[in-house]
C-alpha cells in the first residue's frame, strides 16, 4: 500500500533526520512521520471498509431472491466471520445485515404486489422466502398489513384515483 504523504526515499529520510541537531528534534521528526503514516493507514482502511459495505449491499441486492442468502452466506462470500461482517456493516450503516436483507426482500415484494398480478406465494419465492406463511408474517411485521391486504388496498386506491405511500413500521 502506498501512502502519498510519505513518498520519500530512505536516503532522503535519513538525510533529513541527520540534519536535525538534537536527539529531541530527531524523536519529534520520527513521531511526526509515524503519526502521518498511521493517519493515512486509517484513512485507507476506512475507504476499504466503505468499499466492502457497498459490495455487500450490491451482493444482497443481486441475490435477495435466493432463500439461502443470510448473514452467514454473505459473510462466507466475503471471507469474513458473520460477527465481523455484522460489526463492520452495522458500524457503517446503522442496521444489521439480516435487517438489510429483509428490508430488500420486503421492498421488492411491495413493488411486485404493486406492479404485477403474480400470486403472493410466487412473490414470496421470488424474493427469497421458501415459506409463504413466514413471508406474510415478516411482511405484516414490517408493513403493518399482510401482502393480500396491501395489494387490496393498492387496488382500491388505484380504482378511486388516490395516490399514497405506505410507510414501513418502525
Amino acid at each position: 500500500v502506498e501512502y502519498p504523504a510519505i513518498q520519500q526515499t530512505r536516503a532522503q529520510a535519513v538525510k533529513e533526520l541527520a540534519a536535525l541537531s538534537t536527539p529531541r528534534e530527531q524523536i519529534h521528526y520520527v513521531r511526526r512521520q509515524y503519526q502521518t503514516l498511521c493517519r493515512q493507514q486509517g484513512e485507507h482502511r476506512e475507504k476499504e471498509l466503505s468499499k466492502l459495505v457497498m459490495e455487500v449491499k450490491g451482493y444482497i441486492i443481486e441475490h435477495y431472491g435466493d432463500p439461502q442468502v443470510n448473514v452467514s452466506a454473505v459473510a462466507d462470500t466475503f471471507h469474513l466471520s458473520p460477527d465481523h461482517l455484522g460489526r463492520i456493516f452495522n458500524g457503517e450503516t446503522g442496521t444489521t445485515v439480516s435487517s438489510y436483507i429483509m428490508d430488500t426482500r420486503i421492498s421488492e415484494a411491495s413493488k411486485l404486489l404493486r406492479e404485477s398480478t403474480v400470486s403472493i406465494n410466487d412473490i414470496a419465492a421470488l424474493v427469497g422466502y421458501a415459506d409463504a406463511n413466514y413471508f406474510a408474517k415478516v411482511f405484516r411485521r414490517k408493513m403493518g398489513l399482510t401482502p393480500s391486504e396491501y395489494r387490496r388496498m393498492l387496488r382500491r386506491a388505484k380504482g378511486e384515483g388516490e395516490s399514497f405511500e405506505i410507510q414501513d413500521k418502525p
